[in-house]
């Protein structure tokens, strides 16, 4: 008798302890893991962003961006929404069913966190640089241009810079020759051109005869 209470009260016992473990193990397994995905498709009539939910309690309906989606036997619910993949980048939606709620997320598109960021402010070029260069390369080819012209009148070809020929420098030089031209040279005949054009060899030759003296 006192061994069957034993027995009686040992299995009594176990029921106590191992009952509501059993219970929460229960309920800890059925509770769903819910997830979504959303995915940009374009090439159609219309760009359109794709959603897929999985874990949701079967044979419920969901919210999602103000509509309901219905939720199949299996868990799993597909909702398409209009919607660009740049739209889809910079979206944050959440879906929610019956007790339970998920965040869906980008699939086939960049993140915004993964994108090409801009270079700090201090790197950034400037947007008129390249035409401010080029201006500033033409002034310096025409000043040297009309100078050359009005030294001697003689159309030489603009010098090379140190990386070679710059196209801007270029323009300018040759434009200031064309105005160094008109400007010192237009009322000149050949012959004052050549005269011009000598005498500094003319002077050098008589300042050798003169130191020889």
């Amino acid at each position: 008798m006192n061994h069957r209470n034993r027995i009686t009260s040992s299995l009594l016992l176990s029921s106590l302890i191992l009952g509501p473990a059993v219970v929460v193990a229960s309920a800890a397994s059925a509770a769903p893991t819910a997830a979504c995905s959303m995915t940009p498709q374009t090439g159609g009539a219309t760009d359109v962003i794709v959603f897929h939910g999985t874990g949701f309690p079967s044979n419920t309906s969901v919210k999602i961006l103000g509509s309901s989606a219905p939720v199949g036997a299996d868990g799993s619910f597909s909702f398409t929404y209009p919607g660009t993949s740049d739209a889809a980048v910079k979206a944050t939606v959440t879906v929610t069913g019956t007790d339970v709620n998920a965040t869906c997320i980008l699939v086939g598109a960049t993140p915004p966190n993964d994108q090409k960021k801009d270079p700090p402010q201090d790197q950034q070029k400037d947007p008129n640089q390249d035409q401010n260069n080029k201006n500033e390369q033409f002034r310096k080819g025409f000043r040297d241009g009309n100078n050359d012209a009005r030294e001697d009148c003689k159309k030489n070809p603009p010098k090379p810079g140190v990386a070679g020929p710059d196209p801007s420098y270029e323009s300018g030089y040759l434009a200031g020759q064309d105005a160094g031209f008109k400007r010192y040279c237009a009322n000149k005949n050949p012959q004052q051109q050549q005269d011009q054009n000598q005498q500094p060899k003319t002077n050098q030759r008589q300042n050798q005869q003169n130191q020889e003296k």
